[in-house]
């Protein structure tokens, strides 16, 4: 009897612990900055929160928990279409190329030296990353920003939730399609520029 109470309180026990562990916010090291997998059981609970933060309105029809692997692999092609942007915006942006007087030639030129100073300020980012099905598609959201008066290990970090908050700071966000193996819907939020 005191055999199945102990192993029933180990299974317990396990089970709660595998609970808490699903909450908690995964740390991945990458190119010597940590970065952090927002867990599908907190994502679910934050429904609303990860809805407003995206920067076009479509449908969010569930979450799901990214391996290690796979965000390195979104944050690399992340950071390769931002270092590809700054000589060529349409990659990014790619209604420029359908439609090339919609962008004047001053403001291409303005959003390429942002991309370059985004690629030298690239470490600055903190980056979480959260697993989400939108349109039938999985994709991983990835969420950067400067902002440092929250802590990103146990908490989302959006623009809502920082918006009133002193001082600038700096959001870089974009979906990573497991489909095409590409970074859509790229949206940068504050300058590196300096104000003239």
């Amino acid at each position: 009897m005191r055999l199945g109470l102990v192993i029933s309180f180990l299974a317990i026990h396990g089970i709660m612990s595998a609970i808490r562990a699903d909450d908690s916010f995964l740390k991945v090291s990458m190119d010597s900055h940590v970065s952090y997998i927002v867990p599908e059981n907190y994502a679910s609970n934050h429904k609303a929160e990860f809805a407003d933060s995206l920067p076009e309105d479509v449908k969010i029809t569930g979450f799901w928990t990214p391996s290690a692997n796979s965000v390195v692999v979104a944050e690399r092609t992340f950071r390769e279409l931002i270092h590809r942007g700054a000589t060529d915006l349409s990659v990014i942006y790619p209604d420029l190329a359908k439609n090339p007087t919609d962008f004047p030639p001053d403001s291409a030129r303005d959003m390429q030296g942002e991309l370059v100073l985004i690629g030298k300020n690239y470490n600055a980012y903190t980056r979480q990353f959260v697993g989400m099905v939108i349109d039938g598609h999985k994709v991983i959201f990835c969420n950067y920003t400067d902002f440092q008066k929250i802590d990103p290990s146990t908490d989302y970090i959006f623009i809502q939730k920082v918006f009133g908050q002193v001082g600038g700071f700096h959001f870089l966000q974009c979906r990573y399609d497991f489909a095409s193996r590409s970074c859509q819907n790229v949206a940068i939020i504050g300058s590196w520029q300096e104000v003239k």
